[in-house]
């Protein structure tokens, strides 16, 4: 059932809207994936909790795999400068200072 998954998310990820044999190849196996996976839920094999582990376990590594992510450590190439530097804006936002004083002050002055 694992290989099933892994293939039918292989297709998904190699499938083409301009490529319709890909998007064949990714229902094939999707219906396959989807037909054992209710077989085996079915006769008892497996539990529907068992399966939503098992793909989110497979989806987990799947993303990982696309990020580059081997042994623990992220294998990324390395930012550029405007990255870094956008980066590091993201990060650190600009503080809005004076706007909690400047409230304090009007209140005081209404009173």
């Amino acid at each position: 059932m694992k290989e099933g998954y892994e293939d039918y998310k292989q297709k998904q990820h190699q499938e083409s809207a301009q490529n319709v044999d890909s998007i064949l190849e990714r229902v094939t196996a999707e219906e396959k994936y989807y037909l054992t996976k209710t077989q085996a839920i079915k006769n008892g094999w497996i539990t529907k909790e068992e399966v939503v582990k098992l793909e989110h376990q497979i989806d987990s590594n799947i993303a990982k795999k696309e990020k580059g992510i081997i042994n623990g450590q992220v294998q990324e190439q390395p930012l550029t400068f405007q990255e870094r530097f956008e980066v590091d804006n993201q990060m650190y936002p600009q503080k809005r200072t004076g706007i909690v004083k400047k409230r304090k002050e009007e209140q005081e002055i209404e009173r």
